[in-house]
């Protein structure tokens, strides 16, 4: 009888026994109990107790074990069947009614099923396949309508097992319905129909003649189980480490074609990491804690809370509570024996028997240590690039390390791959990439293999527009002297560091990066930095010293090695990447440049001058590239600088409350824009000249200029300023110190609007 204030039985007594203390449960079963509280509370959701002791009933009278023994189902089934068969709720529908005058539509209440998908995670030997095969057996021979119903798992033999108590139940034919479908021959070629049984099992499956229903076996891959209309499906082992699909998408789309659809989907706990059941999870656990409802999902997750609860045995009931009944405590003491005593077996009994997330490798960070955190840009910050070339199916990855003020760091990253290594993935791979190239942190160029001359153009562009300052460049000598040469030639020497790979080298700055991840101080917003992460593991040699390595050719790791090169090089550098700053919102005033030198220089040889102080043609080219990029730079500032302040402007427009700072950056940024832009439009007109191309007039009149300039940029914020100089010829940096004042100002600023 539907009621929308009653409790549903089973779950009644599962609630009691758990407030008496007799079954010890999990957090993640706790906080379903709520989700069921809450549908208890729901007057809008009511329970129907006929229709959960109908699947009962004929489990019990009809299906059989696979070993021939009769079917009683156990607490845990009658539990978590009721939460499927036992809640609806009703919607308005318009249904045609035929009366005198012909088919006309009306309104009416319709009866639904609330529950469409249910996820049954927990230990192995709790019969979970059985209880798939009830869920199907009761769809193929109860329901009167026509069914097309899947069952899928990594292996055939697998998915086969779900068919198995169903072949059994045939053959014995237990119950009367199974008596009435079964009787006459299983020779579907009998001319005599009447004669044929009507519940049969088929090269095709298990069919019901009687309804034209059917159950069979499907590949768990997309292209096998994309096309159907199928209207139940049973999905087992989906967080086997076979699976490289999200299988559910394509499943859950067939379903949907047809009114109360249900997929049930059991499982194990998995031990590789990066595969689609990590992302499922994570979903199921945002329903638990509320922070995405979705009453029409089943989610019953049995594990340990603690690794530490292994050795209590009365806490194992929470990762298997058909512990006694379908496996005995003396199996799972075995285990835990043999997980002491062979270590390479514990990553596989601790996720299987106990629930306890594992790696079937040794990952080097964990699961929560790849968790990407929330958007952040460092546009013209400090920063150590580190970089691992490859021109062949690798990623040529790029790393940022931007050191931050309260000791974390910010990551950034850019990889490259060729469009024929993009061509030759498989379609979950394909996929992937698509993510990364969405979010812009992989880029595809054309060819069979990269062009390096290409990558490192494109990558010049992108740290120019992001207006990173690379201070630091650490690097791994494979493949990469063309590229290093280039960087010197045109960036200087100062700052780049060779990062030899191997265990001795590699062993103590991944280990300082294991714990900058253990405390989540690496601040990554980019998926392509989770991929790399959680595909690296590490060889540790005799020394205990250890080499970041990869499991499989697909799992790349190429942006974690280019973050230990940018962490290697920001080490070496590290005074050099903290020099910095007065500072007011982006604005910096880098008061003077001083360098030490470094070994070997030869002081007073100038390679770009000949003795009489005129330069050579090596010179003249490099002062024409220089005043090329310097006009691009600025171009590019120009543009950034007009759409903070149009951003600004916005903000103290939608946000009262800051009002004051918002106008004061907006005029800071306008000013700062026009000063740009008009040095991009000198510089644009005198890219091309040399020094002695000028007259005297047009170096005074350029000093002049850039003069007035500053005074217009003094008065547009209202506040004394360094003057900033830069001549348009390509004269270095003037700086001119602008005393107490300006800093006195800066502080009282930024007290005001802190």
């Amino acid at each position: 009888m539907l009621s929308n204030t009653a409790i549903p039985i089973y779950y009644g007594q599962f609630r009691e026994r758990v407030i008496r203390g007799e079954i010890a449960v999990n957090q993640e079963i706790s906080m379903e109990m709520n989700r069921i509280d809450a549908l208890i509370a729901d007057p809008r959701i009511y329970y129907d107790d006929k229709a959960v002791n109908g699947f009962i009933d004929f489990c019990e009278g009809e299906l059989t074990l696979t070993n021939g023994e009769d079917l009683h189902l156990l607490d845990t089934f009658k539990l978590w069947a009721e939460e499927i068969f036992g809640w609806y709720y009703f919607v308005e529908h318009s249904v045609p009614v035929q009366d005198e005058h012909g088919v006309h539509y009306v309104q009416r209440k319709v009866k639904k099923r609330l529950i469409n998908k249910q996820y049954l995670i927990i230990g192995r030997g709790a019969a979970k396949t059985m209880y798939a095969s009830c869920i199907q057996a009761y769809y193929l021979v109860v329901d009167p309508s026509t069914t097309e119903q899947i069952t899928t798992a990594p292996t055939m033999q697998q998915a086969d097992e779900v068919l198995s108590p169903l072949r059994t139940a045939i053959a014995r034919k237990r119950g009367p319905l199974f008596k009435f479908l079964t009787e006459g021959t299983n020779n579907s070629v009998s001319k005599n129909k009447v004669n044929q049984a009507q519940l049969a099992s088929t090269k095709k499956g298990i069919e019901n003649k009687l309804t034209g229903s059917i159950l069979c076996i499907r590949p768990m891959t997309i292209d096998k189980l994309q096309g159907y209309r199928c209207k139940i499906a049973t999905v087992d082992e989906w967080l086997s480490g076979d699976i490289k699909e999200d299988v559910v998408g394509p499943i859950e789309q067939s379903c949907s074609k047809n009114s109360d659809w249900l997929i049930v989907l059991t499982s194990s706990e998995g031990t590789v990491r990066n595969g689609p059941g990590d992302t499922i999870k994570m979903e199921l656990m945002d329903i638990l804690k509320g922070k995405y409802p979705n009453p029409h999902v089943s989610i019953w997750y049995y594990k340990l809370d603690d690794v530490k609860e292994v050795s209590d045995p009365n806490m194992w009931v929470k990762a298997n509570p058909n512990l006694g009944h379908t496996v005995s405590y003396e199996t799972y003491q075995q285990d835990v024996e043999r997980a002491e005593n062979a270590p390479a077996t514990r990553n596989d009994i601790l996720a299987k028997r106990f629930g306890i997330p594992m790696e079937g490798l040794t990952y080097f960070f964990t699961f929560a240590e790849t968790l990407v955190h929330p958007k952040k840009e460092f546009w013209g910050m400090p920063c150590a690039m580190g970089a691992d070339l490859s021109m062949g199916d690798d990623f040529c990855a790029f790393t940022f390390l931007f050191p931050l003020r309260d000791g974390t760091y910010g990551v950034k990253a850019r990889s490259y791959v060729s469009s024929l290594t993009i061509q030759k993935l498989p379609i979950a791979m394909y996929n992937k990439y698509q993510d990364f190239l969405r979010e812009g942190s992989l880029i595809v160029l054309d060819g069979n293999v990269l062009d390096l001359d290409q990558v490192y153009d494109d990558l010049d562009q992108f740290i120019s527009k992001s207006d990173y300052d690379v201070r630091a460049f650490g690097y791994d000598p494979y493949n990469a002297k063309n590229f290093v040469d280039r960087w010197v030639a045109e960036n200087g020497p100062f700052g780049v560091e060779k990062v030899i790979q191997g265990a001795k080298t590699e062993s103590v700055p991944l280990g300082e990066l294991k714990i900058l991840a253990g405390e989540r101080a690496l601040l990554f917003d980019e998926y392509i930095m989770q991929f790399t992460m959680g595909n690296a593991i590490t060889l540790v040699d005799t020394n205990g010293n250890q080499k970041l390595l990869k499991e499989r050719r697909d799992k790349k790791i190429d942006n974690v090695a280019a973050l230990m090169d940018a962490w290697v090089a920001y080490k070496a550098n590290k005074d050099q990447l903290k020099k910095k700053k007065i500072k007011m919102g982006r604005y910096y005033d880098d008061s003077f440049l001083e360098h030490s030198g470094i070994l070997g220089m030869k002081w007073g040889i100038r390679r770009y001058q000949n003795e009489d102080g005129t330069r050579t043609k090596a010179g003249l080219e490099q002062e024409r590239a220089y005043r090329a990029k310097r006009a691009a730079k600025y171009e590019t500032k120009a543009k950034n600088a007009l759409n903070f302040a149009s951003t600004h402007r916005s903000n103290a427009k939608n946000l009262r409350s800051i009002v004051p700072p918002a106008n004061f950056l907006a005029n800071r940024e306008t000013a700062r824009a026009k000063y740009y832009s008009n040095s991009a439009a000198r510089y644009s007109h005198y890219r091309n000249k040399l020094v002695s191309d000028l007259s005297e007039d047009e170096i005074n009149s350029g000093r002049m200029a850039f003069e007035l300039q500053d005074a217009a940029i003094h008065n547009a914020l209202s506040i004394p300023i360094s003057m900033v100089k830069y001549h348009i010829i390509g004269i270095p940096m003037y700086f001119i110190d602008a005393g107490e004042n300006y800093v006195k100002e800066r502080k009282r600023i930024e007290e005001k609007y802190a």
